[in-house]
């Protein structure tokens, strides 16, 4: 269940990349509500998947906004305030790059163990250790669910939702900061090699639609 500060994040995440994906051709309230449509498809599926993985793993996770704190690598070099760098740099991307390039990772996830995260295999309660694979495989669980949307979408003819999801993949992946793929990246380097490649395969299939 999304709690409500969560939802009022990916809310805003949702309309903020929406309305930044819609500028990058002639401004129309038919395209900006399609738009919306692809996005609202995406980042359900994405954040839906990862929490039925942290579910499984008995497991909280919560979407929060990328924040960058470390500007340096001495051990006080933080900012006094986070800065949402997820949001800014979506914002500022179009700008920069004169609209080719949007910047679509804008969430990292936080995953903790629930309180009753418990085994019981051998007839009493012992806490289970959440390990940096067990957070590989939750974060992996997003960028799995759009790379297979991708194929589905392009099956019922929805050229626009396949090259988007993959995008959206390939922007996760990158192994920076708080973003999934730095905990897919440390947790598992297989996976995040199998990952990788599929992901690079669906994004040269895109050039071919």
């Amino acid at each position: 269940m999304l709690k409500q500060k969560e939802f009022i994040r990916i809310f805003a995440v949702w309309i903020i990349i929406s309305l930044m994906v819609s500028l990058k051709e002639p401004v129309s309230a038919f395209r900006f509500v399609k738009i919306l449509g692809i996005f609202a498809i995406i980042i359900a599926t994405f954040t839906t998947c990862k929490k039925l993985a942290a579910y499984y793993y008995e497991t909280e996770e919560e979407q929060k906004i990328w924040q960058w704190k470390r500007y340096g690598l001495r051990e006080k070099a933080y900012f006094k305030e986070s800065i949402p760098i997820g949001i800014i740099l979506t914002i500022i991307s179009p700008f920069l790059t004169a609209g080719s390039i949007i910047w679509l990772a804008t969430t990292q996830s936080e995953i903790k163990p629930k309180k009753s995260r418990a085994a019981k295999r051998h007839g009493f309660l012992s806490f289970s250790e959440l390990t940096e694979f067990h957070i590989a495989v939750i974060s992996a669980a997003g960028i799995i669910s759009l790379l297979i949307l991708a194929p589905i979408a392009y099956l019922l003819n929805f050229p626009l939702l396949t090259k988007w999801s993959v995008y959206f993949a390939i922007f996760n992946i990158i192994p920076l900061g708080q973003l999934d793929g730095t905990k897919i990246f440390f947790g598992s380097r297989g996976l995040y090699a199998i990952l990788l490649i599929f992901t690079a395969l669906s994004l040269f299939y895109t050039f071919l639609i």
